[in-house]
């Protein structure tokens, strides 16, 4: 089952090139730093895997993965658009602990990679249908190691409960545009997450109404 992302429109632009000619989203541009500097007190220096799903433009991994040496850094994507455009930021990029890319549906199992150390996906949750997220708990529970960490960033609903109004309207407008997709509740994701052998940890407040919810492998 491929499915597939939001379009730009969505609060993504996609008509800006960086200095590698590549597109970027100014979102991404946005948060990119504010990410990194929580992951950093996250994920231990020691030696590992980390694999961002649904990496899209590349933005992140290109500014997260020189951060992490130690690690052989991995993207993937689903979407053949974005798959195109992180190979050749990786090929101008040349960082050498960032691999890939790997074709990588969530839905999908297995999936191409095994014994990671760490998952980290940002903005995918909301602007995929609900299967996206079942497969993304069910393909950490067989890839992570144990005691690894799923990292996913974006928009969440606190118990039931939007955190903004802004993300109240966000939810609204993705339900206009496709009835799947949606702000999802941390309460169900975290009932699916247990069935899954993954526990919620934390989650930290981030810039722009979003948060950084950290799962662990148990």
């Amino acid at each position: 089952m491929l499915w597939v992302r939001a379009p730009s429109n969505l609060g993504f632009t996609m008509d800006e090139l960086d200095e590698l000619g590549l597109p970027v989203w100014a979102a991404a541009e946005r948060n990119k730093q504010p990410i990194l500097d929580e992951l950093l007190t996250l994920i231990r220096p020691q030696p590992g895997r980390i694999l961002e799903i649904s990496a899209a433009t590349g933005q992140h991994a290109v500014h997260f993965a020189p951060h992490f040496p130690a690690h052989n850094y991995y993207v993937s994507d689903c979407d053949p658009t974005h798959i195109k455009t992180l190979a050749q930021r990786l090929k101008l990029a040349r960082i050498p602990n960032l691999m890939g890319p790997l074709y990588l549906d969530t839905t999908e199992q297995p999936w191409p990679l095994s014994d990671v150390d760490v998952l980290y996906n940002a903005n995918m949750t909301h602007i995929a249908p609900f299967e996206a997220s079942v497969g993304l708990f069910q393909g950490a529970q067989t890839v992570l190691k144990q005691g690894g960490l799923l990292l996913t960033y974006g928009p969440f609903r606190v118990d039931g409960q939007h955190t903004s109004e802004s993300n109240a309207q966000f939810h609204a407008s993705l339900l206009a545009r496709n009835p799947a997709w949606g702000v999802r509740d941390l309460t169900e994701l975290t009932q699916l997450a247990l069935g899954c052998g993954l526990t919620l940890q934390e989650k930290r407040a981030m810039p722009a109404n979003n948060l950084l919810v950290v799962w662990r492998k148990a």
